[in-house]
């Protein structure tokens, strides 16, 4: 059984390779899109330090809800291309198990009389 933690094989994404994968799961294959990214703000009081040493401090919370693509009129910050990308998505149809080793198949064995 494995004892690593799930993070340690996490396959990460680039920007481009996010939106590569939104355009083609939309089917979309021109226009220049703004990538966004809705977030949540939050705030509370927390104990930072050593439990008999702990201050409170305020503190701030972001929670990501979702990301979304808009139309722009044209090329700036996280605007993308669709023409440029393409339609390919970035990232295999197939499941991918970063963890997985090839298994050899059993072979089958006629019986003999």
């Amino acid at each position: 059984m494995s004892t690593k933690h799930p993070i340690a094989q996490m396959i990460e994404l680039d920007w481009e390779q996010v939106v590569k994968a939104l355009f083609a799961s939309l089917g979309i294959e021109k226009g220049f899109w703004h990538l966004g990214v809705q977030v949540h703000f939050g705030a509370t009081t927390g104990g930072w330090g050593e439990p008999e040493k702990a201050i409170a401090l305020p503190t701030g919370l972001i929670g990501m809800k979702g990301i979304g693509l808009s139309p722009a009129p044209g090329p700036g910050p996280m605007v993308f291309d669709a023409s440029v990308l393409g339609t390919k998505p970035a990232v295999s149809k197939a499941p991918v198990k970063p963890s997985a080793r090839p298994v050899a198949k059993k072979a089958k064995v006629a019986a003999r009389g």
